[in-house]
């Protein structure tokens, strides 16, 4: 009859006559958990570990742990989870010897595995312990097994300790960069108080001219030389101003009952000619002469009103066909001739245009009750009614490309020219400088920059006179 096996028999089977759990007593380990090295650094190669290196570290042949049975010994099945640990472990020391490092490097996934192998291990010889199946030497396997998990669990606990101060550490950092980056850029930004200031008082300067130029306008009479044949326009422009003014005074005198009224001079015109009375009284007389008789072909200017209305179909109104304004007077119970033009708001490319089936019209009347009645009324196209609103270009920002300040267009201006790159006494066309340098605020920037102080302050100027202005002419 064979001799029974004890248990003790069998965990040596499996490792070995000479394996003996003893060999726990003198395991005190302590392994550095430290961050994986670089992916470079882990594929470098090194010499193969010699014999007597691979013999510091006890080799174990496990052999694979699968599930058992629910009625399998516990004790077995606590061997199999160690084994399986230990094997992990034999592993990790052997890559180590290979690359011949001076610290073992062990992922926390991999800790956590073996720590999970030995609990489990540790809860299995618990219950055996229990159904009183453990004898000396299970005890001082499970007192190495509950070291072993203690050491574990202590890793663990660093490795979370190194992390939690890792990130401390870089939060910390980031911390100080973004605030030395708000420091930088608030020491290197330029000081745009002065600029602001300067803009301001451009502004309001802007604004008080414009108050004088209407306040002046109620003064003043303005003949257009557009109707004229172009020997007058040369022959006015080629006239001193002391002579144009003794001809107009001529033509004032010869209409009677205006005696009182004496021309001190003139002002020239691109297009006409701007005469200026003491009172409004004085300018409302001028108006009530003909004109034609001083210069052939020049009358008084009646300025055109300007009704803006969006959304109109293009094949609906044909701006192209002369008839176009006539059915537009008609449609809208308009006398014959008010209306002097029809304009699209914006100037499209072809590309644009051809594919755009509605656009903004503006159209003109000389007459200022006309345009009210459109802005109060609406406008009829093709039988359906489109509203309609003030056009006001006066709110629109004009800047000079000859002198770079705002309120007026190149061709109108008198002053000396101004560089709107370096801000110097040149045409912008002519500059060679490198250094770029605002003309009406100083600041680092072209003048037509879009956030210049400046440009900013004209902006808000037209907008304040805008919700300021009426809604009717």
């Amino acid at each position: 009859m064979p001799t029974k096996r004890s248990e003790n028999d069998e965990t040596r089977a499996r490792f070995g006559p000479n394996a003996s759990f003893n060999l726990f007593k003198a395991i005190e380990p302590e392994i550095t958990v430290q961050d994986p090295p670089e992916p470079s650094k882990r594929t470098r190669s090194a010499p193969a570990p010699s014999n007597a290196e691979v013999k510091n570290f006890p080799t174990f042949h496990p052999q694979a742990a699968t599930t058992s049975p629910p009625n399998e010994n516990p004790l077995v099945m606590a061997e199999q989870l160690m084994s399986a640990a230990l094997l992990q472990l034999q592993e990790i020391y052997n890559a180590a010897s290979k690359a011949k490092g001076e610290k073992i490097t062990v992922e926390r996934t991999t800790i956590g595995k073996i720590g999970t192998g030995f609990e489990q291990a540790l809860e299995q010889i618990k219950t055996a312990k229990h159904s009183s199946m453990v004898s000396p030497e299970h005890a001082t396997v499970l007192q190495a097994l509950q070291k072993i998990q203690a050491s574990v669990n202590n890793l663990e606990q660093k490795y979370e300790a190194i992390e939690a101060k890792v990130t401390d550490d870089l939060d910390a950092i980031q911390t100080t960069i973004r605030e030395a980056l708000k420091s930088y850029a608030a020491v290197a930004a330029p000081d745009n108080t002065k600029a602001k200031k300067v803009a301001e008082i451009r502004a309001q300067r802007q604004k008080q001219r414009e108050a004088l130029r209407q306040e002046r306008s109620k003064y003043e009479v303005t003949l257009t030389t557009k109707g004229a044949s172009d020997e007058a326009k040369k022959s006015i422009m080629a006239m001193s101003p002391r002579d144009i003014t003794q001809q107009c005074q001529s033509t004032i005198d010869a209409a009677g009952g205006l005696s009182d009224i004496k021309l001190q001079g003139i002002n020239k015109l691109v297009n006409g000619i701007r005469v200026q009375c003491a009172t409004e009284d004085q300018a409302k007389k001028l108006h009530s002469i003909d004109w034609t008789t001083t210069f052939n072909g020049v009358k008084i200017h009646v300025p055109n009103h300007g009704v803006v209305s969006h959304g109109i179909a293009i094949d609906e109104l044909d701006l192209t066909d002369p008839k176009t304004i006539k059915l537009l007077e008609v449609a809208n119970n308009l006398q014959s001739g008010v209306i002097t033009n029809i304009t699209p708001l914006r100037r499209k490319n072809k590309a644009h245009s051809e594919n755009a089936k509605h656009y903004s019209i503006v159209i003109y009347t000389n007459d200022r009750h006309v345009a009210n009645k459109l802005i109060t009324n609406g406008i009829y196209i093709n039988y359906l009614l489109h509203p309609a609103e003030r056009f006001t270009p006066q709110f629109q920002k004009t800047q000079c490309f000859n002198c770079c300040d705002y309120g007026h267009r190149a061709g109108q201006c008198k002053r000396n020219s101004r560089c709107g790159k370096c801000g110097e006494k040149h045409n912008t066309r002519e500059c060679k400088n490198t250094v770029v340098k605002c003309a009406l605020c100083k600041g680092d920037h072209e003048a037509w920059h879009r956030e210049c102080p400046a440009s900013l302050a004209e902006s808000n100027r037209l907008e304040e006179m805008k919700d300021n202005a009426s809604h009717l002419f």
